[in-house]
């Protein structure tokens, strides 16, 4: 990328120097569950009045599936031509524990 060719590798302690001289900090991670509010009164407002009713708007151009025998069959939505198909994509809680074990981190500069 710079154009520049090591002989030999880089030391783990030059890098930090220049992580240091370049603004970021090394921080101990706080631990702690970041909670978004979602008892608050104007949250499950936004979530009934605007939230729920905007995604089940969505629900008839995405796939979903239908009890066939003892299988579950595809059922792809019908779309108008200048439609789009909707594809739901979900989280799971994995991300929550990404940095579980991390003690500490760089930080970059603000």
């Amino acid at each position: 990328m710079l154009g520049i060719i090591l002989e030999v590798g880089l030391l783990e302690c030059t890098a930090q120097r220049w992580l240091y001289k370049l603004g970021w900090r090394w921080m101990r991670l706080k631990r702690g569950v970041y909670m978004d509010g979602h008892k608050r009164e104007d949250v499950k407002k936004y979530r009934d009045e605007v939230f729920l009713p905007k995604m089940k708007s969505f629900e008839r151009r995405m796939v979903h599936w239908e009890p066939k025998d003892t299988e579950l069959e595809c059922v792809e939505p019908k779309l108008k031509p200048d439609e789009k198909q909707v594809i739901m994509v979900f989280q799971d809680e994995s991300l929550f524990h990404t940095n579980k074990y991390k003690q500490n981190i760089w930080c970059a500069p603000e």
